[in-house]
């Protein structure tokens, strides 16, 4: 289990239950957490993507294949890049899943396609409901809030504030915007408060992210709109998983974002992270020297 947050999620409600099952359990927070894969049976790993992206970074001579091994990434996207890495180096069985520790985890779906990277697996059929503005069921196909059934937790302990804006009506409403497929999948469109500005207009930013990060071919890919001293401007950030060139980088823009006044570009070699593995965008902003509201 690579991130003590990760262990949480599940340690909250099922404490016993890799117990049960017989077994050993290794809890990695170090700076060489690849020393927990190499050489060991490992049955199943859990990492968010920074930590995926370091794995995948490692040597070629450091082996840590393990095809008997289930990779489980939690707390953000994964790319189309990490995954055909982690297939390449790590193993076969590579899974998603979408939750949270207050109402547990709603998807899990084994990436076997590069439609498994978005489409998402619903644990039953009444783990999710899309929701309008006016807190109205949506029909399939359309984007809106999305909010979980709750099988647990019911309030945050000492805060009536937060537990009525969270909890209602025996949901859990995370602030993720999504859509329902008719088949039952479910795809995140991103944060209710993470969209982005261009030319007045307002776009979520998750699919103009999974475009370019298929495009760009990227470990990880972010977006987001800042008010600078020319206007609204919009910053792509990406960590690259090899070269990109001046063509590739203006076609896959051009491709992937509405119409744009200004668009700044930044690569980085790794993204700064919370204690969960969620992408810190203050510590970003902060790093790019970027001021002012982040939207």
């Amino acid at each position: 289990m690579f991130g003590f947050g990760g262990w949480t999620a599940i340690g909250y409600f099922v404490p016993m239950i890799v117990w049960r099952l017989g077994g050993r359990v290794v809890l990695d927070d170090s700076d060489q957490s690849w020393r927990s894969l190499a050489g060991r049976d490992v049955t199943m790993a859990y990492v968010h993507p920074g930590l995926l992206a370091y794995l995948l970074a490692q040597p070629p001579e450091i082996d840590l294949r393990n095809d008997a091994m289930t990779l489980v990434v939690i707390s953000g996207a994964l790319s189309e890049a990490q995954w055909l890495g982690a297939r390449e180096r790590l193993t076969s069985d590579v899974r998603t899943t979408l939750g949270s520790t207050e109402a547990g985890c709603c998807c899990v779906t084994q990436i076997e396609t590069r439609e498994d990277l978005t489409w998402h697996k619903l644990r039953g059929p009444d783990e999710v409901q899309i929701l309008d503005e006016q807190h109205r069921l949506l029909p399939i196909g359309e984007v809106g809030q999305m909010r979980v059934r709750l099988n647990r937790a019911a309030s945050y302990l000492d805060d009536p504030v937060a537990t009525k804006a969270f909890f209602r009506e025996g949901y859990f409403y995370p602030g993720d915007l999504a859509v329902l497929r008719g088949d039952g999948r479910l795809a995140l469109r991103g944060r209710v408060t993470d969209v982005i500005n261009a030319l007045g207009s307002k776009y979520a930013s998750l699919p103009i992210e999974a475009e370019l990060q298929e495009r760009l071919r990227a470990h990880t890919v972010h977006v987001f709109s800042h008010t600078g001293d020319d206007g609204e401007e919009v910053h792509v950030v990406v960590h690259p998983s090899g070269p990109i060139t001046a063509g590739e980088l203006k076609a896959a823009l051009k491709a992937a974002l509405p119409p744009i006044a200004h668009v700044r570009f930044h690569p980085v070699t790794s993204f700064p992270r919370n204690s969960t593995g969620k992408i810190d965008r203050m510590a970003l902003k902060a790093h790019l020297g970027i001021g002012g509201t982040v939207r």
